[in-house]
């Protein structure tokens, strides 16, 4: 009982500080990206998908719609509560769920205004990472879930996300909470179905909002045996045959509801004709955002799609012109690392590593484990749509925080921590077994 109320008061006091700074920039964190300016374009298709259904009789079955002749149009008409003057056509890309939810929440009395909608997608998206801290601290360590929670909070990209009724960060963390539950509940057979439904659906409804980032989401959760495995101390998995097999079911469900949501996108895609349906979807989705030839499309993708996948990632390495982390509390309290902190913290980390293993120490294989994996995740989007991350680096850079550069952070801190231990012990103590030795 005292642990279930504890946790709850966690909740509450992480929501209370992280929902102000995700749902209205409140630190000013997102400034330097324009904060609500950001992503107008891509927030408009939900809003015109808001206004007709508010306003018109004859809706579409589309989630994302793009207003003619004005895509913009939707921000002023709302505003003023009138139908305007705006044509609609379908976005045909994705199912655009997130136009129907948000469709749904504008027809509440509370909630009919934009300023509501975004608070209420930045408000879920703090929900989100509260709860990602507080599995994460039960199946791996506390160390590294406050570290994700303090990183995402100062993200500019990701505060900047965070209210965005298009992207919805909060659907890109609910795979990797099911995936949490799945972990938890791995010894309990009726759970474990519980939470292995939980998960399908969590994929689908992400899948259903859009297909951006679709590995870094699908990875993400599917690590979250192996995280465990190696943080948690076998708490959960004895060995890592287990732990892969339940990444294997991750997996497993992640591409059950693609399959899912992708026949129904091809049937609305292609008007009932599934296979017409999928082969426009390759066609002009997946080949424009991955490897189709150049000469097959418009000259604004024909840059990215000639770019090798490498100088793609070399962009996103290279290329930083915003803060890594920042807030401004006032003066003194105001901090801003810039993106060359990014590659500082890089550097740190590969010393610290080659550092741990010369000395034989016991956190190599870890730190080892966690650098990789952690930057497969991140990086994966990059090179699969690797066109799509060539035109998008206005974008793209949060993928680096999911989870690269919280994984950054904890090496760094735990390796200071580790030190500090060492120069404050006492004459004669004896080194804990994770020291150097």
């Amino acid at each position: 009982m005292k642990n279930r109320v504890w946790t709850l008061a966690r909740i509450g006091l992480l929501l209370a500080i992280s929902a102000p700074l995700l749902a209205l920039n409140y630190l000013g964190t997102a400034d330097s990206l324009g904060a609500a300016g950001w992503q107008r374009d891509s927030e408009s298709l939900v809003l015109a998908k808001v206004q007709e259904q508010a306003f018109q009789t004859d809706t579409s079955p589309w989630g994302l719609l793009i207003a003619t002749p004005d895509q913009l149009a939707p921000y002023e008409d709302l505003l003023a509560e009138e139908e305007g003057n705006s044509n609609f056509r379908p976005y045909l890309s994705q199912i655009g769920v997130a136009g129907h939810f948000f469709s749904w929440a504008y027809d509440l009395p509370a909630c009919d205004s934009v300023a509501c909608l975004r608070a209420l997608s930045g408000s879920l998206t703090a929900l989100a990472f509260v709860l990602l801290t507080v599995g994460l601290a039960r199946i791996s360590q506390p160390l590294l879930a406050y570290i994700f929670f303090v990183v995402a909070i100062t993200s500019p990209w990701l505060v900047a996300a965070a209210p965005n009724l298009y992207w919805i960060p909060w659907s890109w963390i609910l795979p990797t909470l099911a995936a949490i539950l799945l972990t938890m509940w791995s010894a309990r057979p009726r759970l474990r179905i519980v939470a292995a439904i939980a998960l399908f659906a969590a994929f689908a409804l992400r899948f259903a909002a859009g297909y951006e980032f679709i590995t870094t989401i699908t990875l993400m959760a599917a690590s979250v045996p192996i995280l465990s495995l190696i943080l948690a101390r076998g708490r959960f998995f004895g060995d890592l045959r287990r732990a892969l097999r339940f990444c294997a079911l991750i997996i497993g469900l992640a591409l059950g509801s693609f399959a899912l949501v992708l026949l129904g996108h091809s049937a609305l895609r292609g008007r009932g004709d599934i296979s017409a349906g999928i082969r426009d979807i390759y066609v002009n989705d997946v080949l424009r955002r991955t490897y189709g030839a150049s000469d097959s499309f418009p000259e604004v993708y024909a840059r990215s799609l000639d770019a090798h996948p490498l100088l793609v990632l070399a962009k996103y390495l290279l290329d930083w012109d915003t803060d890594l982390q920042s807030f401004d509390l006032g003066t003194p309290l105001t901090v801003h690392l810039p993106g060359s902190a990014f590659w500082i913290l890089v550097i740190a980390v590969m010393a610290i590593v080659l550092r741990r293993w010369h000395a034989s120490h016991q956190k190599t294989s870890r730190d080892a484990w966690l650098l990789g994996i952690s930057f497969a995740i991140s990086a994966s989007w990059y090179f699969l749509a690797k066109g799509h991350s060539y035109i998008h680096t206005h974008i793209n850079f949060v993928l680096w925080y999911l989870p690269f550069v919280p994984v950054l952070w904890f090496i760094v801190i735990d390796f200071l921590s580790e030190g500090r231990r060492r120069l404050v012990r006492t004459p004669g103590e004896t080194s804990p077994a994770n020291d150097y030795r």
